[in-house]
């Protein structure tokens, strides 16, 4: 396991128990609240680092059977990111992914959505950013 698999995997368990802090007044923090067909929900956690300019993220599910593929889709709902799935994909993993300047900046703008599909549908949420205790906003 690399170091910056290991680093993003502790960074999104302490995201999803809600022990992250703030270090700064900027937002790296997102979250998003995942709804779909006959009652499918699911969370969605980040957190950006501007030195490495990574996102780590993870996310849950239940309801969505056969879920095969996420991404994180734009303003206009095409696909900004393809989440790279494993032979089953199983949400709660977690990944890291490089962005550039531009895509970090339409992401604290709100400008993107997460998306889990699946054969019967999908689950989506806007992601947005989360101002932790101690940020201004």
């Amino acid at each position: 396991m690399s170091l910056k698999y290991a680093a993003a995997l502790s960074m999104v368990a302490m995201l999803t128990a809600g022990m992250a802090h703030a270090d700064s007044n900027t937002a790296d923090h997102f979250a998003a609240k995942l709804s779909g067909p006959g009652g499918a929900a699911g969370t969605f956690r980040a957190e950006y680092d501007p030195s490495e300019m990574t996102l780590a993220y993870g996310f849950t599910y239940s309801g969505l059977d056969g879920a095969t593929t996420a991404e994180f889709d734009g303003a206009d709902g095409k696909p900004i990111i393809q989440v790279k799935a494993t032979p089953k994909f199983i949400g709660g993993s977690s990944w890291l992914e490089s962005l550039s300047p531009d895509q970090r900046d339409a992401l604290v703008a709100g400008k993107w959505t997460f998306k889990v599909n699946g054969p019967s549908g999908a689950l989506a949420g806007p992601v947005t950013p989360v101002f932790l205790v101690g940020q201004d906003h």
